[in-house]
C-alpha cells in the first residue's frame, strides 16, 4: 500500500521553516501533528523522511511569502507513506522543484519516490 498526497501536514519541526513562529497553524498543530503520527503507527513509513532525513527539505512554498521559492522558506506537507514491505524496496524520495519553475505552477511541488520492484 502506498498513500500519497496533500495531507496539510508537516509532521516535524524540521518540516517547516521556523517552526517557533507556526505551532498554532493548522498543518502543525500538535493534534493535526499527532492524528499523523496515529497514521504512520498503523504501519506505514514516511519514505521521503527515510532518504532525506535533514531539514530544509520542502514541498510547498507559500506565494505570499515574497521570495519564499528562492529563500527555502517552505513546508513539506505532501507525503509519500508506504508499507514497511514496500518501504524496504524505496531506493530514493525528493522534491522536484523544477515544476515551479513553470509558467503558471502550484504553490507545491512533485514529491518523487522510487521503488526497486
Amino acid at each position: 500500500l502506498v498513500l500519497v498526497g496533500d495531507l496539510n501536514v508537516a509532521p516535524t519541526d524540521i518540516d517547516v521553516t521556523h517552526p517557533e513562529n507556526k505551532r498554532d497553524h493548522v498543518c502543525f498543530h500538535e493534534d493535526v501533528r499527532e492524528a499523523f503520527r496515529s497514521l504512520c503507527s498503523t504501519g506505514l513509513v514516511d519514505v521521503f523522511r527515510k532518504h532525506r532525513p535533514g531539514e530544509g527539505e520542502f514541498s510547498f512554498w507559500d506565494y505570499r511569502v515574497k521570495g519564499a521559492l528562492e529563500r527555502n522558506i517552505g513546508w513539506r506537507i505532501d507525503h509519500i507513506l508506504a508499507t514497511v514491505p514496500l518501504a524496504d524496496r524505496s531506493v530514493d524520495s525528493y522534491s522536484d522543484r523544477e515544476p515551479r519553475s513553470w509558467e503558471k505552477p502550484s504553490d507545491h511541488t512533485v514529491v518523487v519516490a522510487e521503488f526497486e520492484i
